[in-house]
């Protein structure tokens, strides 16, 4: 029996179906001229949970790579990435000064989890400017 499940709508008069297991999982695209959609399902055995994938991906050589979103199946979802930002915070670590993307919802959100990450206090934080997204 197949553990997922979908269907594709466009011009054809009944949908197409398609259908993975908790081995191959499923995925789907959806392009236009100038990129496409990819849309990823995926079982995850460690956590016994669905997880999905929505990245932005090139077609026919036209558009750009990057994950949208991901998440578990059935949870709430996190903040959209319209909700989401993207941060530069230059800090220091360890006497060394480094600067460090990170995608959240807020410039104190940016910093507390930056800080979390590299074991620093919010004095050794210099700037959070927001930036541009970077997409390969």
């Amino acid at each position: 029996m197949s553990h997922f499940y979908g269907k594709l709508y466009g011009t054809r008069r009944n949908p197409a179906t398609s259908c993975g297991s908790k081995g191959t999982g499923i995925t789907a695209h959806a392009a236009s001229f100038a990129g496409a959609i990819e849309v990823s399902l995926t079982y995850d055995p460690t956590d016994d949970c669905d997880r999905y994938t929505v990245r932005q991906i090139p077609w026919q050589g036209v558009g750009h790579s990057g994950i949208l979103c991901g998440g578990v199946v059935g949870q709430p979802p996190k903040p959209s990435t319209d909700e989401l930002r993207h941060f530069l915070v230059t800090c220091h670590v360890g006497g060394e000064k480094k600067a460090i993307r990170i995608t959240c919802e807020s410039f104190a959100t940016a910093v507390e989890r930056v800080c979390a990450l590299q074991g620093i206090s919010e004095k050794d934080v210099e700037s959070v400017e927001s930036v541009e997204p970077i997409f390969e």
